[in-house]
């Protein structure tokens, strides 16, 4: 069973498209095994903005989060509670070809520090997109 409590604001820049938004979550999770149950405190902050590209509709996303997850039971791989500290970084540009047809590129940075061997890594993903919004 997993509880979620959220809040998220913006801020509208006046007198342009961009905004800043801001959040902060909740989340307890109740997993059948009891090494799985934790409760994780996470923050977001992000920003997005039109580039003057001569082209309407494109847009430029930057975002940070952080989430702090703390185990509830010893973890039997690792003989100790577990906990995961989790950043994620990410960029994208996305921007119209048609009135329908979009391109997107991002980069998404994740660093996750972990006691438990498996969830202690970082990652870099790179992105093209190509879409379609009717």
């Amino acid at each position: 069973k997993t509880s979620i409590g959220s809040l998220r604001a913006f801020y509208f820049i006046p007198e342009t498209k961009s905004f800043f938004t801001g959040g902060v979550q909740y989340e307890s999770e109740n997993a059948t095994a009891d090494e799985f149950d934790f409760n994780a405190y996470i923050l977001k902050a992000g920003y997005r903005t039109p580039l003057p590209l001569g082209i309407d509709g494109n847009r430029l996303d930057f975002d940070i989060t952080y989430e702090d997850r703390a185990y509830k039971s010893i973890s039997p791989q690792i003989g100790e509670v577990r906990g995961d500290e989790k950043w994620t970084l990410g960029l994208s540009l996305k921007v119209p070809v048609t009135d329908v047809l979009f391109v997107e590129a991002g980069y998404v940075y994740r660093d996750y520090k972990s006691n438990f061997p498996g969830a202690n890594f970082t990652e870099n993903n790179v992105t093209l997109e190509f879409g379609f919004e009717l």
